[in-house]
């Protein structure tokens, strides 16, 4: 007798056990099928009017630069303007001259919306840098922009074309503007004719204004590179809308 409810008591607890492990089977199962997730919650309008008067209100600038800018592109937010904070007032695109692909014009334009701007941005210290048909080489810009670097009314002509054809670039592509990074001398950062970069900057502040564009200037901020500023007019200097200083440079002495 004792035996028979021995038996029955085991069997029992054998089939508890099979339906526990079947239930444990099956919710094991659910907790760890893969399954998307869109966590992406829209900005309500009051979060857009905050962020405007955000922008609209006396605070800092918040600025950098923006390499390898690449725009919306599947999943990764990592080249895309719209992946930086909503906070941020405008990037210098840097190395971007135009010709920007669809991905690259949908990205600005919803950055754009949310209040924050892009300039293009490069090095150019001769006239015609990166916008020269046929390359950077000396005798091209020549000949294409049409001057002669020992002549200083020809060189003032060709970089207020060289100017026109940065806000012909920028007014195209919706660009909000041109950052000058100033770190080269040339035929148009030219120390001995500063009637060619004055001219070249002069033209660009006069364009922009019509469209409410910036004019952003950037110097490395050692104390060696202050002779850029030299050349610069002071009108020219006042008329910029920002000055970026270059401080990644270890040392500043004499500054």
């Amino acid at each position: 007798m004792k035996t028979s409810k021995l038996k029955k008591i085991i069997y029992g607890i054998g089939i508890s056990l099979f339906f526990s492990q079947g239930f444990l089977n099956i919710a094991c199962s659910d907790w760890t099928d893969i399954e998307a997730k869109d966590y992406y919650e829209p900005p309500t309008q009051g979060y857009e009017n905050n962020l405007k008067d955000y922008f609209n209100s006396p605070h800092k600038i918040m600025f950098g630069w923006f390499g390898n800018w690449a725009g919306k592109g599947g999943s990764s937010m990592q080249y895309a303007l719209c992946g930086l904070p909503d906070s941020t007032d405008f990037v210098s695109l840097w190395l971007c001259w135009g010709n920007l692909t669809v991905e690259q014009q949908a990205d600005l334009k919803d950055f754009q919306a949310k209040g924050s701007r892009a300039v293009l941005c490069w090095r150019a210290g001769d006239i015609g840098d990166n916008l020269t048909p046929g390359g950077n080489d000396d005798a091209v810009k020549e000949a294409f922009w049409g001057f002669d670097p020992k002549d200083e009314q020809s060189c003032i002509e060709a970089a207020k074309k060289y100017a026109l054809a940065i806000v012909d670039t920028c007014n195209k592509y919706n660009i909000d503007g041109f950052d000058y990074d100033i770190e080269d001398w040339g035929t148009l950062m030219n120390s001995s004719m500063p009637s060619v970069p004055n001219a070249f900057m002069k033209t660009l502040r006069e364009e922009f204004d019509k469209t409410g564009k910036m004019l952003v200037a950037d110097i490395p901020g050692g104390a060696g590179w202050l002779s850029f500023y030299e050349v610069l007019s002071e009108e020219t200097v006042l008329s910029l809308d920002y000055i970026a200083w270059q401080t990644y440079e270890l040392g500043h002495s004499g500054l």
